[in-house]
C-alpha cells in the first residue's frame, strides 16, 4: 500500500498582532518571513492604515489567500478573504488594512495560505501527449495507476506509479520550469511519520499544468530551482523516500484548482504494463 501527501505545499503563517490608537495602526511585533516558502508579505503604513504586499519566493506562478484573524475595529480592502495570482519579483499589493474608528484600539492577525501554480480549472487543460518519464531504456512498467487503491484522493487521482529500482534516472515528461524541489529526505517506509516526507521535483508546464515527480533519491538532483528543462532532461534519480512500501517513481500532472491541487487524465507515449 502506498499513499502520497504534499503538505508542505500549503504555508499558514499568522501575522504579528498590530495596536491601534489615535495615530492609527501601528505594530506590535515584526511579522517576519512567514509564508517564505513560497510566498512572502512585507508591509508599509499608509497615514494610518497598512498596506501589504506579496512576492514569490521562488520561479513560477503561486496563488494566495488572505483572511483576517480575530479583527477588532478594522476592516479591509479589498474584503478578506480573498485569492490573487503571484507571480515575478518585484511584490504587489495585496490588501489594505483599516482601522474602523482611528480614535478607539484595534487588533487583528493577517493569516496566508499559498499554493503553486496558477489558478485554472482542470477541464480547460489542452490535453498533451507526455513522454515516459524515465531515461531511454529504461522499463517503463506501471503498477498503479488511475484511481489506483492509494490514488484516492484528488491530486492523485490520475497519478501513475512506476515499478522501478533505486536510482533510475527520472527524465522530463515534458518541458517546463523547475518550481519546486526538494531532496533532503533520506528515509521511506510505510510509517505515517514519512507522510509528506518524499523527494520531488515539480516543473510548471507553459500552460499552467504541472508534473509531479515524487520519491526521488536523496540529493541526486540534476536541477536547480528556476531552471528550464525540455523532455527527455535528466532531473534526478529514482528512490523510496516518504511514505511508500518500495522503491518507485510517482508520476503526476496537476493543476490548481479553486485552491487544491488536483490531478488530471494524461497520455503517455508508450507504456508496458
Amino acid at each position: 500500500m502506498r499513499r502520497f501527501r504534499f503538505p508542505w505545499l500549503v504555508c499558514l503563517a499568522v501575522f504579528a498582532v498590530f495596536d491601534a490608537g489615535a495615530a492609527g495602526l501601528r505594530s506590535a511585533g515584526d511579522a517576519g518571513d512567514a509564508g517564505a516558502e513560497l510566498v512572502s508579505l512585507t508591509s508599509e503604513d499608509r497615514q494610518g492604515m497598512r498596506a501589504y504586499y506579496a512576492k514569490a519566493s521562488r520561479p513560477g506562478h503561486f496563488e494566495i489567500e488572505l483572511r483576517l484573524l480575530d479583527p477588532v475595529n478594522v476592516r479591509a480592502r479589498p474584503e478578506l478573504p480573498y485569492r490573487i495570482p503571484v507571480s515575478g519579483k518585484q511584490p504587489g499589493f495585496v490588501v489594505l488594512i483599516e482601522p474602523i474608528d482611528a480614535s478607539l484600539a484595534a487588533s487583528y492577525g493577517l493569516g496566508l495560505k499559498a499554493l503553486p501554480g496558477r489558478p485554472m480549472r482542470a477541464s480547460d487543460a489542452v490535453p498533451y501527449r507526455y513522454a515516459v518519464p524515465l531515461g531511454a531504456g529504461m522499463p517503463a512498467r506501471i503498477d498503479q495507476g488511475p484511481n489506483g487503491p492509494t490514488h484516492d484522493r484528488p491530486q492523485s487521482r490520475y497519478a501513475m506509479d512506476f515499478a522501478v529500482p533505486d536510482g533510475t534516472p527520472v527524465v522530463a515528461a515534458r518541458g517546463g520550469l523547475v518550481v519546486d524541489l526538494a531532496m533532503g529526505y533520506t528515509e521511506g517506509a510505510l510509517d505515517p511519520a514519512l507522510d509528506g516526507k518524499a523527494n520531488v521535483v515539480r516543473i510548471e508546464h507553459d500552460d499552467g499544468t504541472m508534473a509531479l515527480y515524487a520519491h526521488l533519491a536523496p540529493h541526486s538532483e540534476r536541477v536547480r530551482l528556476g531552471d528550464r528543462v525540455v523532455a527527455g532532461q535528466r532531473l534526478a534519480d529514482s528512490g523510496h523516500t516518504g511514505y511508500a512500501s518500495g522503491p518507485h517513481l510517482h508520476f503526476a500532472v496537476q493543476v490548481n484548482e479553486d485552491f487544491e491541487l488536483v490531478s488530471i487524465p494524461f497520455e503517455l507515449a508508450a507504456t508496458t504494463r
